[in-house]
């Protein structure tokens, strides 16, 4: 982009899709203009590129009748690859089959294949068929239309109705069984990229829920890999990493077909924006991470999955820096890029009949389609994987169209409480799976669970207890390999990671910024408040009260956990104290939505199936309401606790950690800039504290989730502020780079470098791989 010259603007892209960009820039820049004036004096000097060459979204299918007012209509498509487009995504992914028999596999709701004319659905005609088809690939037109590639994501390849694992009612009849249904699928795929030519990509899943046992992985795929290398026009293949082998790639590759892997970014769920720095050792190879996957070299493109819809699924979101931090975090490794779930995934799970709106009071509905009430979702996050130095000025003139005086309030407001729920998820993930934990609904189990859960990084963050099984608990086992903060408070062997309280004190802090924000906003809108303006509100003040009821529980947990540990009732009234607050938390977000939202939100397992796994997954339909009752029976549980205690006072032993240092020693590196295989690398660090340090200590590991971090403990040089510490050059692998990471620790807590607030908690140290 060019200033205007008078009334001339230049506008100048390297390919189409670049120039499309330019154009769209020019003409939001005009459309938020003050309409007085000249406004292409509104189109400022710019010059940018894509900074991750994939910004993808993914759309999942689950549910007939609320995807009839949508997924049929051009206008919604339109309107929603135009703002992609305008916000810079450049792939789309139509996912099918996740979990669920409904659309899977998608073909015989398409078209009828030669030699199996008898697979069918119960109830679908060859007029629907016909119409699903031709649907399909007008989709996939549109987007090539707004300049982006259009992928289908076929996740499960048969119906699954096996015994221990099955995805519901399934409406397909016939379905080949053994190898006639690996054919069936391979012949559909091939079809089905026939019928649809503007199909770019195309994403399996390659996990025994795929319907596709481990054993059959490479003999099964490829005919698929076959299907696409022979249907007449370029297609990519994006496989999904977990319990994807090598052998498997290998194949694809050999094929001759452009191989992308997908990787999650923080299990299911949106945590920090960063790769976690320890992982449980249950879930650290290819489940939930990168795994071994960043080994050199690769004949594979990379891309990261931050799988939002383990977390954000119905209130709003759209925190710039977050976003910036992530598009930086996805570069790791070699990264090409990301995928994002939408708002709203996992909406209508199970395929139940109805249609239902978000929110049962109409006054709220705002806009014609429900993906423009999630428009800063898209904007932050499609923006900053194109350029994560996006200056806020670029991002305030929406905000200012839509909220007028209020805009910077409101932008404040979303920047405060878009921290919230990835500090609950970092600290707070009971499972790793998203169908296990929704924290924008779930209270997290009663205090004997909560105090247990573990956080999902043990490298930034303390659990309150060593992981340890207990009746209440709801989810997979966790590692109990990580001391918790009281066991550790009470041995006086604390380490410098972040404490409950910590956590408790920043959730606080979030949630009085968040409400001060919307606070002032409100203020600036005394009148003619519009249903946007209502419903972002309501969402920044729920998820402001969610952090207090985190922030209140923590302390609670803690306290208890403490009792337990030194058999000291005084501990028990400073648990009641603060369970009220968090039922008083929960209470205030019951009023909040009651009315507001609609009484029976399905957006995962109901109760009825749930059942059929071998633990139970929290819920994931209903209502706020519906969880007061376990708050309530925190509190309930508690009163008996005091009552057989006889705890009448609140004396108890204070341990260093819960009440964080003043001062906390600080720590500057000396940088290193690469290692080479089989030579020690020193590391040197200055580290200054007014507390005497108990210990500095380096930890390392190579670019590898699968392998435990290292510990060596730093040596002082003479002034006593130098410390020194050497990776050992076996240690060093010509396959993978080094990552490091400092730690100086003091009595009840200490510091870690780099800090996880500021940018990515620990440092990659690239391996030189050329013959010295």
């Amino acid at each position: 982009l060019a200033p205007a010259q008078g009334s001339m603007v230049l506008l100048t892209g390297s390919d189409q899709r670049g120039l499309m960009y330019a154009v769209r820039e020019a003409a939001e820049a005009i459309r938020l203009a003050p309409p007085d004036g000249d406004v292409l004096r509104a189109v400022s000097d710019a010059q940018e590129s894509p900074h991750l060459r994939v910004r993808c979204v993914t759309i999942q299918l689950f549910n007939a009748d609320l995807e009839k007012g949508w997924y049929y209509n051009e206008a919604h498509w339109r309107s929603y690859f135009a703002m992609l487009a305008r916000n810079r995504f450049n792939n789309f992914t139509l996912t099918f089959g996740h979990q669920t028999n409904y659309l899977t596999p998608p073909y015989p709701w398409l078209f009828a294949l030669p030699d199996y004319s008898d697979v069918h659905v119960d109830g679908l005609s060859d007029v629907d068929r016909a119409t699903n088809l031709r649907m399909l690939r007008s989709i996939a037109e549109l987007a090539t239309e707004y300049g982006i590639d259009f992928n289908v994501g076929l996740w499960t390849q048969r119906p699954v109705q096996d015994e221990g694992m099955t995805y519901g009612p399934t409406a397909v009849r016939n379905f080949p069984e053994g190898g006639k249904g690996r054919d069936y699928c391979a012949r559909g795929l091939a079809r089905l990229l026939q019928e649809c030519p503007h199909i770019r990509g195309v994403q399996l899943r390659m996990n025994d829920e795929s319907g596709v046992p481990d054993s059959q992985q490479e003999e099964y795929y490829q005919a698929l890999f076959d299907a696409i290398k022979s249907c007449g026009h370029e297609v990519r293949l994006d496989l999904r990493y977990k319990e994807l082998k090598q052998r498997t790639i290998g194949q694809a590759i050999r094929t001759g077909l452009d191989v992308t892997v997908s990787t999650k970014f923080w299990c299911e769920h949106m945590g920090l924006p960063f790769h976690p720095t320890v992982q449980d050792a249950k879930y650290s190879a290819s489940r939930y991470g990168y795994g071994s996957l960043l080994s050199h070299p690769r004949n594979f493109r990379l891309v990261y999955q931050l799988w939002t819809v383990g977390t954000s699924r119905i209130l709003l979101w759209g925190d710039p820096a977050y976003a910036s931090r992530f598009a930086l975090a996805c570069e790791e490794g070699g990264g090409d890029g990301f995928e994002v779930f939408a708002p709203l995934s996992f909406r209508g799970y199970g395929n139940e009949p109805g249609v239902w709106d978000l929110f049962c009071d109409p006054k709220l509905k705002h806009g014609e389609w429900d993906h423009e009430r999630y428009w800063n979702f898209y904007r932050v996050l499609g923006r900053m994987g194109y350029n994560p130095a996006t200056h806020e000025t670029a991002l305030q003139g929406e905000l200012e169209k839509r909220f007028g005086r209020s805009a910077r309030d409101v932008a404040r407001a979303y920047e405060k409480s878009g921290q919230i729920l990835p500090l609950i998820t970092a600290t707070c993930q009971f499972s790793a799976g998203g169908w296990g934990f929704w924290p924008e609904m779930s209270t997290c189990m009663p205090l004997d669970s909560y105090a247990v859960i573990q956080p999902s990084d043990y490298g930034q963050f303390y659990a309150i207890s060593r992981w340890r099984p207990v009746d209440s608990w709801r989810s997979e086992p966790w590692s109990s390999d990580h001391s918790g903060f009281v066991e550790d408070a009470v041995a006086g062997t604390m380490e410098a990671k972040w404490t409950p309280v910590q956590v408790s004190r920043r959730l606080s802090q979030l949630a009085d910024e968040t409400l001060a924000s919307v606070a002032a906003a409100t203020v600036k809108q005394p009148d003619n408040q519009t249903a946007e303006f209502r419903t972002t509100m309501l969402d920044f003040r729920i998820l402001a009260h969610l952090a207090r009821y985190h922030a209140a529980k923590k302390m609670a947990a803690t306290h208890l956990e403490f009792f337990r540990a030194t058999n000291e009732p005084g501990r028990l009234p400073q648990a009641m104290s603060h369970a009220r607050d968090a039922l008083a938390a929960w209470s205030e977000i019951v009023r909040l939505s009651d009315g507001a939202y609609h009484d029976d939100l399905v957006f995962g397992f109901s109760d009825q199936m749930a059942a059929q796994y071998g633990y139970k997954l929290h819920v994931h339909t209903g209502h706020w309401k519906d969880r007061l009752p376990e708050v309530v029976a925190d509190v309930d549980y508690l009163a008996k606790l005091i009552a057989k205690h006889g705890a009448t006072n609140g004396s108890y032993t204070h341990f260093p950690g819960e009440e964080p240092p003043m001062e906390r020693p600080v720590i500057r590196r000396v940088p290193v800039p690469r290692a080479i295989p089989g030579k020690e690398v020193e590391v040197v660090a200055q580290v200054e504290s007014a507390t005497p340090l108990r210990a500095v200590v380096l930890h390392y590991r190579p670019m590898n989730q699968t392998y435990q971090w290292k510990a060596v403990p730093m040596q002082a040089d003479a002034d006593k502020q130098t410390f020194r510490a050497a990776i050992p050059g076996d240690d060093i692998e010509r396959k993978h780079d080094m990552q490091y990471y400092l730690e100086a620790r003091i009595e009840g807590g200490g510091t870690l470098w780099p800090d996880w607030e500021k940018r990515t908690p620990y440092v990659v140290l690239p391996v030189h791989r050329e013959e010295p």
